[in-house]
């Protein structure tokens, strides 16, 4: 690829939304690299996962195909005993202690930064953002009341403060512009992307240097991005409609009767795939190298009527029949169908290989709220990491984001609460 290509591969240069002015291409080499760059993204999906359904054959299912092509790491009997030393319940200890290795109860969680943001000092210092893109959906419901932003809060910061996640779409794709969130944009009759693009024009004219291949990649991004803006307007109205109109709840004893303000769960899914979508752009065009994606709080009652018209995740995770539990099933296959999609965007944007995907959830069987093992899968980062399947024979959550920070270039004695820390890496992880 032509070091021309630097700005096209990042956005916020591209539109000149920083600076108002063309930067050199000299100044884009860095983004230029972006399909060979390590980076991170850790996802999370609620509710956990039993580890007799921790497998290619039941909850595991969707990623199957990329299993068989050699992308995935299934992680089993990875032990979180840090919510072991906690009196806080195991949804939201075990929820805050993945990705951190550090316990709610740590003091100030000293020390108890998730791993996108671990890495983001080195990785980012030198990207547009300069840090973690951040993105979920939630509404923060669990267990019949609405709780505190540790059940919904994935990222967090070295000073255990945890990193508010952007909701809507519309906002990340302003994030990834270097817009405020208050900042208007008409995305009905000017894109962002018209307002600049005579000065790219350059680029694809005849007269441009580039090649005809570099400038069909230019073309395809600038498309590419009208969609994504296009339907992240179009998703913009309905966050916006639902701030104003008053929600009729899922069908489910202890929902409160008036939810307006929240995003409604039939917008849940149509939501973080925008977020994905997003999120993929800003890793291949070098805006970011690290980022966060979140389903749901911990507990959260989510419910989707092509599983169940009215039983809720969290409730499935509680179940006691066959057919309750083939609900149940669906839901994991649902959560973990949207890690095949994130992955299948990285794909199509060639950074997959050089994206580590960590997956997981809370804790393993929601019926007794049992912690151990918590379900980790790896998907993608086949740069630096293994791909089948690893018994890391009860080695800890901490030994577990070390070895894979070790295998990304990152070196650290310890990730989280160093108690828990066993010196030497997990074999068969790092490639």
């Amino acid at each position: 690829m032509s070091s021309a290509l630097g700005l096209i591969l990042a956005p916020r240069n591209l539109f000149g939304l920083l600076d108002g002015k063309l930067l050199p291409i000299s100044e884009s080499a860095q983004a230029a690299s972006a399909a060979t760059q390590k980076k991170l993204v850790t996802m999370y999906f609620p509710n956990g996962c039993a580890a007799e359904f921790w497998n290619l054959q039941h909850s595991l299912g969707p990623l199957r195909a990329l299993h068989d092509q050699g992308k995935v790491l299934l992680l089993q009997n990875v032990r979180n005993p840090l919510s072991n030393d906690s009196p806080r319940d195991p949804h939201e200890e075990g929820g805050a202690s993945l990705f951190t290795g550090q316990s709610l109860v740590d003091g100030a969680r000293g020390g108890g930064a998730s791993l996108d943001q671990i890495v983001s000092p080195t990785w980012n210092k030198d990207t547009p953002l300069g840090e973690p893109l951040v993105c979920a959906v939630w509404r923060g419901f669990a267990g019949g009341s609405f709780r505190s932003t540790s059940w919904s809060r994935r990222s967090w910061l070295a000073s255990g403060h945890p990193a508010n996640p952007i909701q809507d779409p519309i906002d990340t794709y302003k994030t990834m512009l270097g817009l405020s969130s208050n900042s208007r944009i008409d995305l009905w009759r000017k894109s962002a992307l018209d307002s600049v693009i005579q000065r790219y024009s350059e680029f694809s004219s005849a007269t441009s240097k580039l090649s005809t291949s570099d400038k069909s990649i230019v073309n395809s991004h600038m498309e590419s991005l009208r969609e994504i803006e296009k339907s992240a307007a179009n998703f913009s109205n309905i966050a916006q409609e639902c701030k104003t109109v008053k929600e009729k709840g899922p069908t489910f004893q202890g929902i409160p009767p008036d939810t307006s303000g929240l995003l409604p769960y039939a917008s849940f899914q149509r939501a973080y795939r925008l977020h994905m979508d997003l999120v993929a752009l800003a890793l291949s065009c070098g805006i970011t190298r690290s980022a966060s994606l979140g389903f749901g709080c911990a507990g959260e009652e989510f419910i989707e009527p092509s599983i169940s018209p009215s039983l809720p995740d969290h409730a499935s995770s509680h179940y006691d029949s066959e057919p309750t539990k083939a609900i149940y099933l669906a839901y994991r296959r649902f959560h973990l169908d949207n890690v095949r999609y994130f992955a299948e965007k990285l794909r199509s944007h060639s950074i997959l290989d050089s994206t580590l995907v960590i997956a997981g959830s809370e804790f393993a069987d929601g019926r007794t709220h049992e912690k151990q093992p918590q379900p980790h899968v790896i998907v993608g980062g086949g740069d630096f990491v293994s791909s089948g399947s690893v018994d890391v024979a009860g080695r800890s959550n901490n030994d577990l984001y070390r070895t894979l920070l070790q295998a990304g270039g990152v070196t650290l004695e310890n990730v989280g609460n160093k108690k828990y820390n066993t010196p030497g890496e997990i074999k068969g992880i790092i490639k």
